[in-house]
């Protein structure tokens, strides 16, 4: 027998239907009736999580949105049906990963304070390279080589095309034998000639016995020995003791040049022992004296007299050639410069 009834208002303890006691206390929202296994049905917490009412992308991952452990929100992070894992940001443990590329061949660099990112720190070479060559960086980054035209070999000889050490620059090509590498004074090595010395010996060919007075010079005419082209001796034109005029016994030097002015007197004749004569080097053109002057003195008894007067000069040239001369400043008792020897070096040239 079955019935169908309905009631409006029941107010009882408890109501049991059949073998289930139902439930008789309210407890929150969301509750639903569970049956305890031995007929009683109360309501709880469901044990199984409640999704959101929709997912914002199909394969979202979702988390729970409370502490209850029974409902799901969204998330931006999605799993793709091949497996791929994709969030906004990765952290694992204290580590954060980037979240964008970095350029080609970044490496993940640590910043020491949990955080890593893409940077280039390993520097690359080029595709392919010459044996042996130094290579260069290709850019300013720092990172990218590439090859150069400069070569180091197994035995450590570098090969370059062109050499330049700070602000000096050297040579490329080799010259004649014998050349010296020299500078312009301009930042630049190259090879020149050496220099040769320029070197005029020159003596008397007869004795002098006129134009001995003051004023006068030692008439030099015969060129032993002549190397170079700074040094040169007159000894063809007419004799002269007038300022800045060629003339027979003077020499020439050329500019911008330092020179050593030597007279040697190894055979000489005075009247007397009381005789007395004093050389001097001269600039012959201005008139300005070169050196100290030497004072000479005869001491012997006879009237031929062997000495060996020597005096030392130097002159330093500017801009123009000048003439030099070994000039008598006084004289008493000189008769005759019977051996004379006269020669004039250039000191820059040795």
């Amino acid at each position: 027998m079955s019935y169908d009834f309905y009631t409006k208002h029941n107010y009882s303890d408890s109501t049991t239907i059949g073998g289930v006691t139902m439930p008789n206390v309210f407890t929150k929202a969301g509750d639903i009736p569970y049956v305890d296994g031995s007929g009683v049905l109360t309501l709880a917490t469901p044990e199984f999580t409640a999704g959101p009412s929709s997912a914002t992308v199909i394969n979202t991952i979702p988390v729970f949105a409370d502490t209850t452990g029974r409902l799901l929100e969204d998330t931006s992070a999605t799993i793709s049906p091949e497996g791929k894992l994709n969030v906004a940001n990765l952290g694992v443990g204290l580590l954060n990963y980037p979240a964008i590329d970095g350029s080609v061949d970044s490496a993940l660099v640590s910043d020491g304070a949990g955080n890593l990112s893409l940077q280039k720190i390993f520097t690359k070479g080029p595709e392919s390279s010459t044996a042996t060559a130094i290579p260069v960086f290709s850019d300013i980054t720092g990172k990218v080589l590439q090859d150069s035209s400069v070569t180091i070999d197994s035995a450590g000889k570098l090969v370059a095309n062109d050499l330049a050490v700070g602000a000096l620059s050297y040579p490329s090509v080799d010259s004649t034998a014998g050349s010296l590498l020299a500078t312009d004074g301009s930042g630049h090595i190259s090879f020149v000639s050496p220099i040769q010395p320029s070197i005029v010996y020159g003596s008397l060919s007869t004795v002098q016995n006129s134009n001995l007075g003051v004023g006068d010079h030692v008439k030099v005419n015969l060129q032993n020995y002549s190397y170079g082209t700074s040094v040169s001796l007159d000894s063809t034109t007419a004799y002269s003791n007038a300022a800045n005029v060629d003339s027979l016994g003077r020499f020439k030097v050329s500019p911008n040049g330092s020179y050593l002015l030597e007279c040697k007197m190894p055979l000489i004749t005075l009247e007397d022992h009381n005789s007395t004569f004093t050389i001097q080097w001269y600039n012959a053109d201005d008139g300005s004296v070169l050196g100290a002057p030497l004072v000479y003195t005869g001491t012997g008894t006879n009237v031929i007299f062997y000495g060996f007067p020597f005096l030392q000069g130097f002159i330093t040239t500017t801009s123009a050639e000048v003439r030099v001369e070994c000039r008598i400043t006084a004289n008493n008792g000189l008769t005759e410069i019977n051996t004379c020897y006269v020669n004039v070096i250039n000191l820059n040239q040795l």
